[in-house]
């Protein structure tokens, strides 16, 4: 068993937790979290593009509809979706290390404990 340090978001207020994982199962949430991952890398580059969206129309409305959805989208700063897509995907890169390194840990561990034949 390895044990992976996280948080948790509880309606704003952000706390550490872990929880163990079978090293059996690292592998697996491993593909799991980089799937993750890279559907975040679809919607940030879809966020990109929208941040180019131009009116509709030449009327006050449009260009108005406009400015709403660049700042709903934002850009790296606070409260943007770009913002929170990034720091999402910040935190599953962070669950993918730990679980390589509670891998590789493991593996090391088993090799040491491994009598070599000579």
């Amino acid at each position: 068993m390895a044990t992976i340090n996280t948080t948790v978001n509880n309606g704003g207020v952000t706390s550490g937790a872990s929880f163990s994982v079978d090293t059996d199962a690292i592998p697996g949430m491993i593909a799991k979290y980089e799937d993750a991952r890279d559907e975040l890398d679809k919607i940030l580059a879809k966020a990109q593009r929208m941040r180019e969206v131009e009116p509709p129309g030449d009327d006050p409305v449009s260009g108005a509809s406009a400015n709403a959805i660049r700042r709903l989208i934002g850009g790296e700063g606070e409260g943007g979706l770009s913002q929170a897509v990034s720091e999402a995907k910040k935190h599953l890169q962070g669950q993918i290390d730990q679980l390589n390194a509670a891998l590789q840990d493991y593996r090391s561990a088993d090799e040491a404990a491994t009598p070599n034949q000579a």
